[in-house]
């Protein structure tokens, strides 16, 4: 479909909605990918030019306005306020209450957002090509640092504020008149403002998909390649997975170490602000859903992933892990379709030690993060576990998991694995379904632990469906 097909800045009309719209929660109308709240898309990726087939999941939220002119009416209104009291005190001499009402209001706005009207939230998920995310995050990697400069700014405008220190700025000094203070704050405001604001443009511009409008329950998208608004409009009259008993558990993430929390958010100063106060407030934001266990899928090995088969290509050459057998490969994805974890395990000639090779994958609005593990893993007739990991390894293991994390290579995983077991007593696994019960066993004791520690809820069964295929 040409891209001038549709105007990007007009709003769609109401009249675009098909009078029958498909039960499958989305479908496509004049150059628009219309989704229903909380749709899950099938595995068609929504974002590059429809050449990579390796995707994975991800969670989309836009903010959109319901309720037509009152509910813009009630998204301005803290905007409004904001102004009128801003001004209120600039007249009337109250320079110092001016910006803390300001915050208050901000605050009072965000805690409210969507009770009363106005803007609210819009959730969906769908499936994206790795590649493209990984350009992406490249694309943008200076918006974290920017974000954390302009938040520095504006910290340090506050300081300036309460400590009352002077400076001069003669470009501002029109603005504040004879009141460095206010100049030096201004000029800080501004220069904070400017880089958060940039560095969040600059974050949506690489995101591809764009809300337009909100309509009688329909999200209006644009941004989605013609290759896959093609095949999703073929997809849009095939029904979908069935719903079905799945075991899932609750797991309590503020309770986890803050440094637990926060790690590898560095370049995402923003998230680790919220992060850091829903931590501190027992925020129910950080209670995840996640499957059992028993729910993993396992994959033919044919469809192991490829990253992680060439991966282990790559790192066993000319090591004497070259021969071994790649024996298990199984996917884990997440209830909310923002996280998937990819498996793949390789067996030594004897059965006696074992590489499991991990992929994590965390695809959430403009947050795209991968994370790789290299597990060197052996059993002991005493009933000990060798487990021998690069980071991050968890941070709470049962006892009798003899665990250490090394950094470096596969190979040097490997090696620092055979001087920990030399001399052991290993127990040669028969085969595959003798290896699928120790880890299941293993499962079990691992979610045992986090109940008895309360980080995670017993599991439970919840109506869900699967993702589309």
């Amino acid at each position: 479909m040409p891209d001038d097909a549709l105007n990007p800045y007009a709003p769609p009309l109401e009249s675009e909605v098909a009078a029958d719209p498909p039960a499958e929660g989305w479908m496509v109308q004049g150059g628009y990918l219309l989704v229903r709240p909380g749709t899950a898309l099938p595995p068609i990726a929504l974002n590059g030019d429809g050449r990579d087939e390796h995707l994975t999941p991800g969670l989309r939220r836009f903010q959109v306005i319901k309720g037509g002119g009152k509910g813009l009416l009630v998204a301005c209104l803290p905007s409004i306020l904001g102004m009128a009291w801003f001004v209120f005190c600039k007249l009337n001499g109250f320079d110092h209450y001016a910006w803390i009402g300001l915050l208050a209001i901000i605050l009072i706005a965000r805690l409210s957002a969507g009770r009363a009207g106005g803007a609210t939230s819009v959730t969906i998920s769908g499936f994206f090509s790795v590649e493209e995310l990984r350009r992406t995050k490249r694309k943008g990697r200076w918006t974290g640092p920017m974000m954390l400069a302009g938040l520095a700014f504006l910290f340090a405008a506050v300081g300036l504020l309460i400590s009352g220190a002077e400076i001069e700025v003669p470009a501002l000094g029109k603005i504040g008149g004879r009141d460095r203070v206010f100049s030096g704050f201004l000029l800080f405001v501004l220069i904070g403002l400017g880089l958060v604001v940039g560095a969040a443009r600059w974050s949506q511009s690489l995101q591809g998909l764009r809300s337009q409008a909100f309509r009688d329950g329909w999200l209006y998208l644009t941004g989605v390649p013609p290759h896959a608004l093609h095949k999703l409009s073929a997809k849009s009259i095939e029904p979908l997975p069935p719903l079905r008993m799945r075991k899932v558990s609750k797991f309590y993430q503020h309770r986890l170490p803050l440094s637990i929390l926060l790690r590898g958010q560095a370049t995402h100063p923003w998230l680790a602000l919220w992060l850091t106060i829903f931590k501190l407030t027992s925020s129910p934001r950080l209670v995840r859903l996640q499957f059992d266990w028993s729910e993993r899928i396992p994959l033919p090995l044919a469809e192991a992933d490829r990253d992680l088969t060439e991966r282990w290509k790559k790192e066993s050459a000319n090591t004497p892990m070259e021969n071994w057998q790649l024996v298990m490969a199984e996917r884990r994805d997440s209830p909310t379709n923002d996280l998937r974890m990819e498996f793949v395990t390789y067996a030594s000639p004897d059965w006696t030690q074992f590489v499991s090779l991990v992929a994590t994958r965390i695809s959430a609005g403009h947050i795209y993060t991968e994370i790789y593990q290299g597990i060197l893993q052996s059993w002991n007739t005493d009933g000990r576990y060798h487990f021998t990991s690069n980071p991050p390894m968890a941070f709470l293991l049962p006892d009798y998991f003899d665990s250490l994390e090394v950094k470096g290579t596969l190979e040097t995983i490997y090696q620092a694995h055979l001087v920990r077991t030399e001399g052991q007593s290993l127990i040669p696994i028969s085969g595959e379904e003798y290896l699928t019960d120790l880890y299941e066993a293993q499962a079990k004791d691992i979610a045992a632990l986090y109940e008895s520690r309360g980080l995670q809820s017993p599991s439970e069964e919840m109506e869900l469906r699967d993702l589309p295929v």
